[in-house]
């Protein structure tokens, strides 16, 4: 619904926005920008969480475990990257933009480097044995 209070000037009365002042207006725009992309990278690590179990054949063979969380976090931090320097222009706060590619390429090494260690870690397949025994 809007309102023309002169005779060019529509104000739409369900926007707080309309009444703010420029200032406050920008300080909410970037609140809402930090709010955007940590909801964002929220949202894609448990949709990548989630598609690791796409490839398994039945519910009998998942078992959740931490090198799964790792594995969505190596997933989601190019992602997150990614969408900083390409939709830079909606995400005008370049300090925040810069602590948050900061933070994901730390955090992408060191769940990257978590992965591998935990390789070497895991059980290896009984070889040399054939699946009639």
């Amino acid at each position: 619904m809007t309102v023309s209070v002169n005779a060019g000037t529509n104000l739409n009365v369900f926007s707080t926005v309309a009444f703010m002042t420029p200032m406050e207006n920008m300080s909410d725009r970037k609140s809402g920008e930090q709010t955007k992309v940590i909801g964002m990278a929220l949202v894609t690590s448990a949709c990548m969480y989630a598609l690791i179990f796409s490839m398994l054949e039945g519910s009998s063979e998942s078992s959740s475990n931490i090198s799964q969380w790792h594995m969505a976090g190596v997933m989601t931090m190019p992602i997150i990257i990614i969408e900083i320097i390409l939709m830079g222009g909606i995400y005008t706060n370049k300090k925040f933009n810069t602590v948050i590619v900061i933070i994901s390429v730390v955090s992408f090494l060191a769940f990257y480097l978590v992965v591998k260690d935990q390789k070497h870690h895991l059980p290896r397949p009984l070889q040399g044995r054939s699946s009639s025994n």
